[in-house]
């Protein structure tokens, strides 16, 4: 049988199981709780300039090329230069759709192979790799667009797969321990197994029963098959490539019979061949020749597949070609010796695979075409949308496909015609919603998300855990066991003891991964609970929730938070989330996003039906406590046909105003999905809210998320609460349906099975203005309407490629519509946190002139606060500081330039600045002000480590970056600019996080009743919106000057 021959008739109507995919665990996987800080080195640079075509002057090596190496050089279109660490170079042929350029990593082929291997850091899914053996375009949007699905007809299949899976192999362990397997024990097995999957189930849009019943017909067969594999021996026709001609293939005719199952769904990370994957079942197999009667024991991966199988399945044989290929490499048997078994349990067949040379260095060279578009995407010299690998002109294949529906939908994107008329026909019908003015959309927002996964990958090559065997920062020895593993879910809950030391490892929510020899992240997952060591005569105990069921061993390296590359949660969903917001399950949203907002001329035309069972509510709320820019932004949110925008000026009570949303729409008969981008926001939205809903709303509120994420007092209303006790489909339908308020991240919620209880009515969003728009699209493509409140003004998404913000990836989605749309916006324009000097500066920065103090905290100074508190210093700058009648001080260090540090990709340092922090809360806290009421801000990671580790003694002092700040606030405001030039004829400063005017803003306006700056005047001045800031603080008499012997030592 020819690995690629395209005569072989497609069977693949059941989708592989998904591969390992060690970057995002699941849709569980934890999301971040607050957005990473970053500094002026974290910008997407362009990768380096090609190199020279040129034929090189180096010294080339005769030898054939063996291990890892570095592109160093182009040589035409169908060659590359590749050095090794030891400083030989090679001359290697490649291809031009592997898309390889200078400084990417190649790995040299097998022994049994002569194809290298491409971007070998990057690890591809096997099952993609056989995929892309008849559709290399399926394999690259399988990859691309991993999460674009909320439920579907193909997952119901997938799931019964798995499910069957996981019950052969429960099985297997009784059978070759001779225990008869009945049908009537697969089917307990299989109700047992699916009862960990009802929320996957409910997704896929069916129940347990159902699946069962479809199911049923495997089991006869799958109990034949284990007593014939495990107990009587089965008859097969075992394959080997070859000793004299290793394209040959020799057959013999064998009674095999598994003796022993060392490992099941092993997890295969293996960047010798440049792919990932899970292999099914490894066991150890006697094998009796029937011709001559030898017996030899065999180690053999054993791939399980629920399709017909009357034949071997082309995709199925390279997938199980390359499992074997692995056994190979890392030295369980030769090659020769080595085959891989497929086993079909609904049909009984079983197919021997062996590793054939011929074959592996082509389905290497179809992988390297997947590494190649997936690792570059964009065409190199505009960052433009690289085209997809081309249509296949096999339409039967096609109509099958699961990822039919986004090849039809680039396919419009690209203007491909497929030459099959009944598959274009079907490819116009499923794409007949898709307007230009979307194609347009997603496309843009795709481009963009690229560049952000090109710009992240760039930052996360070559820490990967293979590549940083040596680096004991983020790796640990010595783990043991404490106890056995328990089940939960479709996890695996495990104790382990840390060895003695100081530094305690582990954070919550932090990714570990668990490697054993040459075998690399056997299981991963994440900290879910913690109990630190007391030092050096206790030890640690950590809880961690994995994928696999480790055995008890005692030499697991455990790497911290690395993965094997490709990708990351926060762009896969970006990216899966357009394609959600594309499909038909989005229609009322593009509808929604495409056209203007409207408005009703009353709240009472709105809700015609309900409007009567809310009034006491909406009267108490419009007549109440809230001001009038409030009680405006609520009326329009109640009036909108569609949405509305809420910006809350820092300070403004918005919190107030979404509470009282809530209420109201709950009041009025609504469901609800309250969102955010941070647990945090979340949690202090319902702490709030929760003490005034009456006990049947709080019984019918669900807080979405792992119960490690949430605020501890909220985990009374948690999901894990809530599903305890469920078991059927009927038990978890039941507590989504009666869910009338529902609270996650934006991130959390996106792909939950809380939305088969039916869509929300109304999404709020709150801090709106930090979520990216594609993050966003996964949560209120669940709702009819939605309401955004935030603060474009502040802090915006986070977006680490220059390239996408620039090109407007850090534009939010309220922005945008509050730019396009001004008359859908409300602002709250009173705040209540600071007073009139504070709010004057907000005003010149950022808020020209809307923003007005309440009138209790317009006045007040920490003297307000402080009455007794006296002070005197001799020093004219400390006194300026520290006086309680004074809100604002900028302490200017410019006596003394070149006071900064660059600590290479952490920014910069200032050690004087610190000392100058360090003695203002020592004098403060002389005068009786509490370490807690003190806050300090810098723009860089490696300056508020240097703070934290000189302040160490002031417990209680909060340090922290802007970002972390956002939404919080304390009494008083240190804020250490850092930035000090030895040279001051430059005409400007680079410094994007000093140039952001958000972040300046966010920074200001934390303080309650004093806000101190520390910064080099002269250095500052030569950036835009700092220079704006010292403008109005000389302008105020805010500066007060350190003379050069007055500097703190």
């Amino acid at each position: 049988m020819e690995l690629f021959d395209d005569e072989i008739e497609h069977q693949s109507t059941v989708q592989p199981k998904d591969e390992a995919m060690p970057t995002q665990e699941d849709p569980k996987t934890p999301e971040k709780d607050s957005n990473s800080d970053f500094d002026d080195d974290d910008f997407d640079f362009d990768e380096l300039a090609l190199a020279s075509q040129t034929q090189t002057q180096r010294e080339l090596s005769s030898a054939n090329f063996k291990g890892r190496g570095t592109v160093v050089e182009l040589w035409g279109s169908e060659h590359v230069i590749v050095e090794k660490a030891d400083g030989e170079f090679f001359k290697i042929k490649t291809d031009p759709d592997w898309y390889l350029q200078v400084n990417d990593i190649v790995h040299g082929p097998p022994d049994f192979g002569s194809v290298i291997v491409a971007h070998s850091d990057n690890l591809i899914s096997s099952t993609n790799v056989a995929t892309a053996a008849k559709c290399p375009r399926e394999a690259v949007l399988g990859d691309r667009f991993r999460d674009a699905e909320y439920g579907s007809r193909g997952s119901v299949r997938m799931l019964i797969g798995t499910i069957l899976h996981e019950v052969f192999q429960e099985l297997l362990t009784e059978s070759i321990k001779g225990r008869i397997i009945t049908v009537e024990k697969i089917t307990n097995e299989f109700k047992k197994v699916a009862a960990n999957f009802v929320e996957d189930i409910m997704l896929a849009g069916s129940d347990v029963d159902a699946v069962v019943k479809e199911s049923e017909c495997y089991f006869p067969m799958i109990s034949s098959l284990l007593k014939g594999l495990c107990q009587t021996g089965f008859d097969t026709k075992l394959q080997f490539a070859s000793t004299s001609n290793p394209n040959r293939t020799d057959h013999e005719d064998s009674k095999i019979k598994i003796e022993a199952v060392p490992d099941i769904e092993e997890n295969l990370w293996e960047p010798r061949l440049g792919i990932k994957g899970k292999i099914d079942i490894t066991a150890k197999i006697d094998a009796m020749n029937l011709g001559n009667g030898k017996r030899k024991k065999l180690v053999t991966p054993i791939e399980l597949k629920s399709g017909r199988g009357d034949q071997l399945i082309q995709e199925h044989r390279i997938q199980t070609q390359l499992y074997g290929a692995v056994h190979a490499i890392r030295g369980n048997q030769q090659y020769q010796k080595t085959t891989g078994l497929v086993c079909y349990i609904k049909t009984g067949k079983v197919f021997s695979v062996p590793v054939k040379k011929i074959e592996i260095d082509t389905i290497m060279e179809r992988r390297n075409v997947v590494a190649g578009y997936l690792r570059r995407p964009l065409k190199e010299e505009d960052e433009d949308y690289r085209p997809l690998p081309p249509l296949i002109p096999d339409g039967r294949r096609c109509e099958f496909c699961f990822k039919r529906s986004l090849c039809s939908f680039w396919s419009k994107v690209e203007g491909l015609t497929h030459e099959d008329a009944k598959t274009q026909e079907v490819f116009e019908k499923e794409q007949e919603h898709v307007s230009p003015e979307l194609l347009k959309y997603v496309t843009k927002w795709t481009r963009l998300g690229l560049l952000e996964q090109k710009n992240i990958n760039r930052k996360l090559r070559g820490k990967e855990i293979w590549n940083n065997k040596e680096d004991e920062k983020s790796m640990l020895k010595g783990l043991e066991s404490h106890g056995p593993p328990v089940r939960s879910g479709n996890r695996w809950k495990t104790l382990f003891k840390l060895p003695f030391t100081k530094n305690w490892p582990f954070d919550l929510g932090q990714s570990v991964y668990f490697s054993h020899g040459e075998r690399l992240a056997v299981a991963s997952g994440w900290v879910t609970r913690l109990n630190p060591s007391k030092g050096l005569k206790s030890r640690g105990i950590v809880e961690l929730s994995l994928n696999q069921c480790l055995p008890p061993q005692k030499d697991y390296q455990v790497n911290l938070g690395k993965g094997a590359g490709g990708g990351n949660f926060d762009t896969t969903l970006w990216l899966g989330n357009l394609m959600l917001y594309a499909s038909p399950y989005g229609e009322k949203l593009q509808k929604i996003l495409l056209n203007p907002p409207t408005f009703r001329k009353s709240v009472k035309q709105n809700f015609p039906e309900t409007y009567d069972f809310a009034r006491d509510t909406l009267k108490k709320a419009l007549t109440g406590r809230l001001n009038v820019h409030q009680k405006k932004a609520i009326k329009l949110a109640l009036e909108a046909k569609s949405y509305s925008l809420i910006q809350g000026f820092p300070g403004s009570g918005k919190t107030s105003v979404i509470i009282e949303l809530i209420r109201i729409l709950l009041a009025l008969g609504k469901r609800v999905l309250i969102t955010s981008h941070t647990h945090s926001a979340v949690d202090n939205i319902l702490a709030r809210l929760l003490p005034k809903m009456s006990k049947q709303q709080v019984r019918e509120t669900i807080r979405i998320g792992a119960d490690k994420k949430i605020d501890i007092t909220l985990h009374h209303i948690s999901e894990e609460t809530r599903l305890a006790n469920c078991k059927t489909n009927e038990d978890y339908q039941n507590v989504y349906e009666k869910a009338r308020l529902v609270a996650g991240t934006c991130m959390g919620v996106s792909r939950h099975a809380v939305f088969t209880g039916g869509p929300v009515d109304y999404a709020i969003v709150d801090e709106a203005g930090q979520v990216s728009e594609p993050i966003v699209l996964g949560a209120l493509v669940h709702s009819s309407k939605f309401i955004l409140v935030g603060d474009p003004c502040q802090l915006p998404p986070l977006i680490h490629s220059r390239s996408a913000k620039q090109n407007g990836a850090q534009i939010s989605l309220m922005e945008r519509l509050s730019k396009s749309y001004p008359d859908s916006l409300r602002q709250l324009q009173i705040q209540y946190r600071f007073n009139n000097d504070i709010t004057a500066l907000a005003n010149h920065l950022i808020y020209e002139g809307k923003m007005i103090s309440g009138e209790k905290n317009g006045d007040q100074t920490l003297l307000s606060v402080h009455k007794e508190w006296k002070f005197s210093e001799s020093q004219v700058w400390l006194n300026d500081a520290i006086d309680p009648s004074k809100t604002i001080t900028f302490i200017d260090t410019s006596a003394k330039l070149g006071l900064e540090n660059k600590i290479e990709g952490r920014g910069y340092t200032n050690p004087t600045e610190v000392d100058i922090v360090k003695y203002l809360v020592k004098r403060l806290n002389v005068m009786k002000v509490k370490k807690d009421c003190i806050g300090i801000i810098a723009p860089y990671r490696a300056q508020i480590e240097l703070l934290r580790e000189k302040l160490e003694s002031e417990e209680g002092v909060e340090i922290d970056t802007v970002d972390k700040f956002q939404g919080r606030e304390n009494k008083i405001i240190i804020i250490s600019f850092v930035r000090s030039i030895p040279d001051l004829d430059v005409d400007k400063v680079n410094s994007e996080l000093l140039e952001s005017v958000n972040r300046i803003n966010v920074a200001c306006t934390r303080a309650q009743y004093k806000l101190i700056f520390v910064g080099c005047k002269k250095t500052i001045q030569k950036i835009d919106i700092t220079n704006k800031l010292v403008s109005f603080l000389e302008k105020n008499k805010n500066i007060t000057k350190l003379a050069p012997d007055e500097f703190p030592h």
